[in-house]
C-alpha cells in the first residue's frame, strides 16, 4: 500500500491514467477522456486519503447488520473488486442479493448505463413493495 501512496504522490495526475484505463473495457474507453476530467479535479490530499481508508476499512460486520435490502451490484470483468466479494455481501446481508454485469469492468453505471438504471430500477421497486 504505501509504494503505491509513494507512486500516486510522485506522479499524480499521470498514473492515474493506468488505473482510469483498466477501470474500462477495451470497447468502453470512449469515456475515458470524462473520468479523466473528473479525476484531475480530486485534489491529491483527498486522494490519498481515499485509498490509505479504503485498505484499512472493513466493513464485515455492518454488512451482516444491516436491516434494509443490499444489492451488491459488481461486473463480472472488474479489476479491482472480485466478483466473489459480491457474492459474499449478497449471502451475508440479511436481505442480500446481487446482479454481476457483463459488459463492464469497474464502472458498471457508464458502461453499461441502460442495464445499470433497469438494475436500479427494479431493486428499488422490490425495496418499496417489502
Amino acid at each position: 500500500l504505501s509504494q503505491y501512496i509513494d507512486g500516486l504522490s510522485e506522479n499524480w495526475p499521470l498514473d492515474q491514467r493506468e488505473f482510469l484505463t483498466e477501470s474500462l473495457l477495451p470497447e468502453n474507453q470512449g469515456i475515458l477522456p470524462l473520468l479523466e476530467h473528473v479525476a484531475w479535479q480530486t485534489p491529491l490530499p483527498i486522494a490519498l486519503d481515499l485509498v490509505r481508508n479504503q485498505a484499512l476499512i472493513d466493513h464485515t460486520d455492518t454488512v451482516r447488520e444491516l436491516v434494509i435490502p443490499v444489492l451488491a451490484a459488481y461486473s463480472r470483468q472488474d479489476p479491482y473488486w472480485p466478483i466473489e466479494l459480491a457474492h459474499w455481501i449478497g449471502k451475508n446481508a440479511r436481505h442480500g442479493s446481487v446482479h454481476t454485469f457483463l459488459g463492464s469492468a469497474h464502472c458498471p453505471p457508464l458502461e453499461e448505463p441502460a442495464e445499470f438504471a433497469h438494475v436500479v430500477a427494479e431493486f428499488s421497486r422490490k425495496v418499496v413493495n417489502v
